[in-house]
């Protein structure tokens, strides 16, 4: 059993239990990369969690790595993406009138 973490995951921050399976630890507010059951995503990282703290609960996914320049640039990409798409999508409603 790795370190273990409170991460927040993605846009609708989600709160969940991480673990770092090579030990490493972060501190709050570190970007990072996680393993979850819908695949890769984005995290925060809140706190580490003590031994204590555990009490053998299952985690909910890895910590694979601290968020990298090549990583940011895919975030900004998508985030980018994202805006363009929400656009369209408002732009479909109102020319069919469905507000």
């Amino acid at each position: 059993m790795g370190a273990r973490h409170l991460v927040k995951i993605g846009s609708m921050g989600v709160v969940g239990r991480y673990e770092s399976p090579d030990f490493a630890l972060y501190s709050r507010d570190h970007q990072v990369i996680c393993r979850t059951a819908r695949g890769l995503e984005f995290g925060e990282v809140i706190c580490s969690l003590s031994q204590e703290d555990e009490n053998g609960q299952a985690t909910d996914g890895e910590i694979l790595r601290r968020v990298g320049s090549e990583d940011q640039l895919i975030l900004d990409r998508l985030q980018r993406h994202r805006d363009r798409a929400f656009e369209a999508c408002q732009k479909l409603i109102e020319e069919r009138q469905l507000t």
